[in-house]
């Protein structure tokens, strides 16, 4: 045997284990690198609205997580999709309009062989634009208000929760 005086026992980490970890860094670096591209690519509308609205998510999520370390898990990975999501569904929504501004109305009479109104080569781009604008904006206010429910609902029940165990000490210091 060795001559040593300090014996350690080291356990290596499973391969479920740096699963686990390396999903831990990895998810959170990527939403947050998507969110940069998504601030760039979208210029001024990035800057002006997005930024501003991924953040508060983010400083929800983690003032979430610090109040209620009970449900941090969930919090966490809510957090990371709800901004994930909101940063796809931009990204897509921005490309699909890219795709059919070039549309005109002479290839949908084409495609569906009936005479169409020249207008309505247009209004696709335009819904989608609308769509843009709602979930730009639905979004992280979706997400600001299940946080803010999921706040008020712990401490109802904190509150209910402190109240019985009041109650049952004093049923039993009688």
């Amino acid at each position: 045997m060795q001559d040593r005086k300090n014996f350690t026992y080291v356990k290596k980490a499973s391969g479920k284990e740096k699963n686990k970890l390396v999903w831990a860094v990895v998810f959170p670096v990527a939403v947050f690198f998507l969110s940069i591209i998504g601030i760039s690519i979208f210029k001024n509308f990035g800057r002006i609205l997005m930024a501003p609205l991924i953040g508060a998510m983010w400083i929800v999520g983690a003032a979430c997580a610090i109040y209620m370390p009970s449900h941090r898990k969930d919090i966490i990975k809510e957090t990371l999709t709800f901004i994930a999501t909101y940063n796809a569904t931009l990204l897509g929504l921005r490309e699909l309009i890219g795709i059919t501004s070039g549309v005109s109305s002479q290839m949908l009479m084409a495609t569906f062989g009936q005479p169409l109104a020249t207008a309505s080569a247009n209004t696709i781009p335009g819904y989608l634009q609308s769509m843009l604008y709602i979930s730009a904006a639905m979004i992280p206010f979706g997400f600001l208000g299940m946080e803010l429910k999921r706040i008020i609902t712990f401490r109802r029940s904190a509150n209910k929760k402190r109240t019985m165990e009041q109650l049952r000490s004093i049923r039993n210091a009688k």
